[in-house]
């Protein structure tokens, strides 16, 4: 199984020394950091026929927006549109 979900980071202010401090967020699969093409492309290299799962977290403050369910179920479809065609 491999378990689908990308972030980016947010600032999060700044410690006692001035240091700026981040966050990581979950985001929709097609906004994060992680290039989610390539990284299908190298499993189908590989030769991996499993299982992809969707993980969308955004529930929470961990979340780029804090989505109710409603919410959630229409950001996984957009995030299944995007992975769709990858797979």
């Amino acid at each position: 199984l491999v378990a689908l979900k990308n972030f980016d980071w947010k600032q999060a202010g700044r410690d006692g020394h001035g240091q700026r401090l981040w966050q990581r967020r979950n985001v929709p699969l097609a906004d994060g950091i992680a290039s989610l093409p390539n990284f299908v492309g190298t499993l189908k290299k590989i030769g991996y026929q499993g299982i992809y799962s969707l993980h969308n977290e955004y529930k929470g403050s961990h979340s780029f927006q804090v989505l109710d369910t409603d919410g959630c179920l229409r950001q996984t479809t957009e995030d299944f549109k995007f992975v769709k065609p990858l797979v």
